[in-house]
């Protein structure tokens, strides 16, 4: 401890300071004199406070100590990868779950910039101190991507601010996501095999019967054909048919009917086109929604079409208890879209309105119900409404329907995980929103924004 003797006042103007500065003074003057006294009290007193302050600190430091341990000890236990860097974007420090997740070792993640491991945004946005969960992609030591959760926190210290990334690595959630939409996909086509197999078995039996017709017509026509083969090479060599051979084409002639056939084959041939064309489009979306696709890269797609494709594998689901009015949008832009993924939640929607308007017939199913769907552009948004005259939502389950397995149908009738995965696809896939209006009694609309231009999904905060 440095003597007091030794403190220059003027440097140090502490009233300890200066309380020794004096005794000393007093000292040197008269070693003996009674006016020391006062001042020893008044010294031993800031003394025994500088003690006390002392302690307190010792304890605050043991205090500051101690939760160090538990943080640390917390950051050594978390499953998670945890980082915390500073304003610049280097980081100080780290747990050994961001060692496992990147495989780098302690010198290689230290000072190290976070934009090198994950993909974040800019660091300043994050001003407000609250945490903020993003998805972002993380980049593993040898380059590969992988899609993470990463919460950001910013907190000041006296430092300087300190910002906090905990990480967790959802490749396998997300491969189970797929997985089950793809179950749920599945599940839909299974459940609308019946009404999908109806669908083409209506034209496929109306170009069947006109084949089965235009058979029977050319037998008909043979006759008369070979008929008029020697008539046409007895009137090029310039002879005349005979009685005979005119009572024969006569006959044949009446018995084909050609006049009925000219009349009815085009018509037939007609009806035969439009069915196999309606056995191709019922083919050809059913192909679109089930096809998973390898890429989960956003392409370019005309919405309307997608709507009409879904509207025609769903045919048999609404076609006996409603009439379907889509009111398209044709100067509406393509948008860029997982094409399949969007045709399940158009799928969806489109069903659980007919199950809704089915439930609203009751004991009336005479009464059919309507299903109206639009497009619209708003902004720089595409809007699809899918609106339906069914029950409605009642009011004490509306705030549950986008929860996984949450259901109000009967069993066997919906699995609940619909507008869980349709919620997903729009909101997590596409950056869009999916909400709802409805009215117990009159009807539900469920309203799809989507932006018509590309968004990263780590920006979705």
């Amino acid at each position: 401890m440095q003597d007091a003797t030794a403190i220059n006042p003027a440097m140090d103007a502490t009233p300890v300071a200066q309380l020794a500065a004096q005794v000393a003074e007093l000292l040197a003057a008269d070693p003996t004199t009674d006016g020391l006294e006062p001042f020893a009290a008044e010294l031993q007193s800031k003394l025994d406070a500088l003690r006390q302050e002392w302690d307190s600190l010792q304890s605050e430091q043991q205090r500051l100590r101690e939760t160090e341990a538990r943080f640390m000890a917390f950051l050594r236990s978390s499953q998670d990868a945890v980082l915390l860097a500073d304003p610049s974007g280097r980081i100080k420090t780290w747990n050994d779950g961001a060692e496992r997740l990147f495989g780098l070792e302690g010198e290689q993640l230290d000072g190290r910039l976070v934009e090198e491991l994950l993909e974040v945004p800019t660091l300043e946005e994050q001003t407000d101190h609250q945490i903020t969960t993003i998805r972002m992609q993380g980049i593993h030591q040898d380059g590969s991507r992988f899609p993470a959760d990463v919460s950001v926190a910013s907190s000041p210290t006296p430092c300087g601010v300190v910002y906090t990334f905990m990480i967790r690595d959802v490749t396998g959630e997300e491969s189970l996501k797929s997985q089950l939409l793809q179950a749920q996909r599945l599940e839909a086509i299974g459940s609308l095999a019946t009404g999908v197999a109806h669908e083409i078995n209506t034209p496929t039996q109306y170009v069947n019967d006109n084949v089965h017709f235009l058979q029977n017509s050319f037998r008909d026509l043979m006759p008369l054909l070979e008929q008029l083969g020697p008539m046409l090479a007895a009137a090029e060599n310039g002879e005349a048919p005979g009685a005979a051979s005119l009572a024969a084409l006569a006959s044949c002639w009446r018995k084909a009917d050609p006049e009925f056939l000219i009349s009815e084959i085009p018509l037939a041939l007609e009806q035969s086109l439009q069915g196999l064309a309606r056995i191709a489009e019922i083919v050809r979306s059913m192909k679109a929604l089930a096809h998973q696709g390898a890429s989960q890269a956003k392409t370019p797609e005309n919405l309307n079409e997608i709507l009409q494709q879904t509207v025609t594998i769903s045919t048999g689901e609404w076609k006996y208890v409603a009439h379907l009015d889509l009111q398209l949008d044709e100067s509406l832009p393509a948008i860029p879209c997982l094409r399949s993924e969007l045709s399940q939640v158009f799928l969806n929607l489109i069903v659980n309105a007919a199950h809704a308007i089915e439930s609203a017939q009751g004991e009336n199913p005479s009464a059919k119900g309507t299903i109206t769907i639009s497009t619209s552009r708003v902004g720089n948004k595409a809007v699809v409404r899918i609106q339906d005259t069914g029950t409605g939502i009642p009011p004490e389950v509306q705030s549950r329907i986008f929860d996984p397995f949450f259901t109000t149908k009967p069993v066997g009738k919906g699995s609940g995980q619909g507008l869980t995965i349709a919620h997903g696809i729009v909101v997590e896939k596409h950056q869009g929103t999916l909400t709802f209006e409805t009215q117990p009694g009159v009807g539900t609309t469920f309203v799809i924004t989507l932006p018509l231009s590309d968004i990263r999904p780590e920006k979705e905060l």
